[in-house]
């Protein structure tokens, strides 16, 4: 295949697109070793073209939602993820990724659904499952407590030594 890396615009003529249903082993090389090197934009734009031209390639739906994830994208990395999800309810990894993106974007709840359902799928492997099931946990426990009002705060707020500073002194 033919292709030029200039910044952000990558040109490639992939081999036999249509004719396969998934990209030749060199070019998922090729993306995962831009992964591998932390070069997000590069393996992002591979990403890209490993989708366009297999769309029902599930792992190119999942590794871009990765890339995506590794440069805050995290609405792109959802869309990604739930993509890869459709195409494949099966897959542990698509159920990782799209609660990652679901917890960057506050949503524990959500998040820890598809952790719950990737651990189900992923037996063997489902400490790191666990371990973001305890972050949304923690980020749920955190946004209830911040909810409801202290008692000893309340009191210490209504004593005159502790004024509101957010309030203009009478005059």
């Amino acid at each position: 295949s033919s292709e030029a890396f200039v910044g952000r615009t990558l040109t490639r003529t992939p081999r036999a697109m249509s004719k396969k249903s998934e990209p030749d082993a060199e070019f998922i090389a090729e993306a995962q070793e831009a992964y591998i090197d932390e070069d997000w934009l590069k393996a992002l734009d591979l990403y890209d073209i490993m989708v366009e031209g297999y769309p029902k390639y599930v792992p190119g739906w999942v590794h871009r939602s990765a890339c995506n994830l590794k440069l805050g994208r995290h609405n792109d990395a959802l869309g990604d993820a739930a993509k890869a999800v459709k195409l494949d309810d099966t897959n542990p990894k698509a159920h990782l990724r799209k609660g990652m993106a679901f917890f960057e974007l506050g949503e524990a709840e959500a998040a820890r659904m598809c952790f719950e359902r990737g651990a189900q799928l992923n037996g063997s492997g489902a400490k790191v499952y666990g371990e973001w099931i305890k972050k949304c946990d923690d980020l749920i426990l955190g946004a209830i407590e911040s909810a409801v009002p202290k008692e000893d705060g309340a009191a210490d707020a209504a004593k005159p030594e502790n004024p509101r500073a957010d309030i203009p002194p009478a005059s």
